[in-house]
């Protein structure tokens, strides 16, 4: 088996991912188009709203096989809570040094 340090082509990454060389190809060729855009209205003010780009399940594959076989084995720093797998942002708050302002952001901090 091929370790990702040896990934140093096209093939060699897709076979590493378990994917024929040429989905690799056509998904990196047409990233932009493989995502769907979805609108979701604020909480805070309804009018406005956020942008949620949700990709295709061909591209949340390969996705899922990078984050699986690559990037699981990369060292996260212990300061690194969100999207880090058994760690929370809301564990922070029990250590004392994590205080949300859940109503956004102090308009004169900025």
């Amino acid at each position: 088996m091929i370790a990702a340090v040896d990934c140093q082509d096209l093939r060699n990454i897709a076979d590493f991912l378990g994917f024929a060389p040429q989905h690799i190809f056509f998904l990196v060729k047409k990233s932009d188009d493989l995502y769907t855009e979805i609108a979701i209205p604020r909480r805070s003010d309804a009018t406005r709203h956020r942008m949620i780009h949700i990709p295709y399940s061909e591209l949340k594959g390969v996705q899922r096989a990078i984050l699986d076989k690559i990037l699981t084995s990369i060292p996260v720093n212990e300061h690194a809570y969100a999207y880090v797998r058994r760690r929370s942002v809301l564990s922070l708050r029990s250590l004392g040094i994590f205080r949300a302002d859940l109503a956004g952001p102090d308009p004169a901090s900025h």
